[in-house]
């Protein structure tokens, strides 16, 4: 499990919601732009804790060579957290997840 790998991607998508929240008709901006601007915080507040490349490589690298290798390796920000939420009812991790954007 990864909690988000240092890409050139997360970029593009902070670009392409800037884009789409500025070039939204006023009345789609009215409705979502709210939503959209707390989507675009949270993705910048994730994006500076995604973990570097390399950090994910000698993780793989390590799991390669293990002479017992684990089942599940854990690298990065959050990817705790994924693990145990995967443990939970779905139910309950929906419930979870629909506060965070609240």
């Amino acid at each position: 499990r990864c909690g988000g790998i240092a890409t050139t991607s997360p970029e593009k998508t902070e670009q392409q919601l800037t884009e789409m929240i500025n070039s939204s008709t006023n009345e789609i901006t009215k409705i979502y732009r709210n939503r959209l601007q707390q989507l675009q915080k949270s993705f910048i507040k994730f994006d500076k804790k995604r973990t570097n490349p390399q950090i994910v490589a000698l993780t793989i690298e390590e799991a390669l060579t293990a002479k017992h290798p684990r089942t599940r390796y854990q690298v990065g920000y959050l990817s705790g957290a994924a693990a145990f939420l995967e443990k939970m009812p779905q139910s309950l991790v929906d419930a979870i997840m629909k506060r965070q954007y609240r």
